[in-house]
């Protein structure tokens, strides 16, 4: 029943249907207490899931230099940017100075997000704005990630561990074979798409470029922070989809393109 970081990540982003306290609180106050076998089947069904998915963005967290970031006060998930190793040289009174390089490419990062959590309709609020405002250069950032970065790591974990379909939720939590059935059907899912996929833009699969404008011109934050096409040291970034495909499609491109060309083409 303690409140642990991970619970918290998980109930903030959703990224499992596993709610670890509500099972632990119906195996502990229930009738039959641990023998509760609707509770044990569904407990059975849903942990390696939220395991594997949280070992996910725990790996995410940690690469990007997050998780640190993240920590529980008074019983609540709180994000401080300040701890957040992205930012740490643009927070740096002397960081432009000591690496204008990495200040430049933090703080493209920092107006970036700025940008898409504006875009997103979120509001920075304190005690002068109690209604919200706009976000602005200087304000603090409410989140690690963006709903769009969010959305689009729960589409990663999808095309590994397979989806969860809601509408059968009651039927696996309530049968005897829910576990063997449930577990089964979640894991086909993924495996489907990964192996048979049609090439296709794929959301769970992105890269950080420039953005342009509708003209094609490159987008930059000049020193107000504000989105030019006059070129600067700070660009503009977004998250762009990228072309994926399932392994048999690629392996059946593969050996066409080694059948009609040459090895080193079909490698290219």
């Amino acid at each position: 029943m303690s409140i642990t970081k991970m619970n918290q990540l998980n109930l903030k982003y959703r990224f499992s249907n596993l709610d670890i306290a509500r099972i632990s609180e119906g195996l502990k106050t229930s009738g039959s207490g641990v023998l509760n076998a609707e509770n044990w089947a569904y407990l059975t069904l849903r942990s390696p899931d939220y395991l594997n998915r949280m070992v996910l963005f725990s790996a995410k967290m940690h690469h990007d230099g997050v998780e640190d970031a993240y920590y529980i006060k008074d019983g609540q998930l709180v994000y401080d940017w300040t701890l957040d190793k992205r930012f740490q040289v643009y927070l740096n009174p002397d960081g432009y100075k000591t690496n204008p390089e990495e200040y430049n490419k933090q703080r493209s990062l920092y107006l970036s997000l700025l940008r898409q959590f504006n875009k997103e309709g979120r509001l920075f609020k304190d005690a002068d704005n109690p209604e919200g405002r706009p976000f602005k250069e200087g304000d603090a950032l409410p989140d690690a990630y963006t709903e769009q970065q969010i959305a689009t790591f729960k589409n990663f974990s999808d095309n590994i561990y397979g989806s969860y379909n809601q509408s059968t939720r009651a039927k696996y939590e309530h049968m005897a074979a829910g576990r063997q059935l449930g577990i089964f059907s979640t894991w086909m899912n993924g495996i489907v798409d990964v192996y048979a996929k049609e090439k296709q833009i794929s959301l769970s699969e992105t890269r950080q470029e420039q953005e342009v404008d509708e003209n094609g011109n490159p987008l930059y934050f000049d020193k107000d922070g504000k989105v030019v096409t006059t070129p600067t040291d700070t660009k503009v970034l977004t998250d762009v989809p990228i072309m994926v495909q399932g392994v048999i499609n690629t392996v059946h491109e593969f050996l066409k393109e080694w059948h009609f060309n040459s090895l080193d083409e079909a490698i290219k």
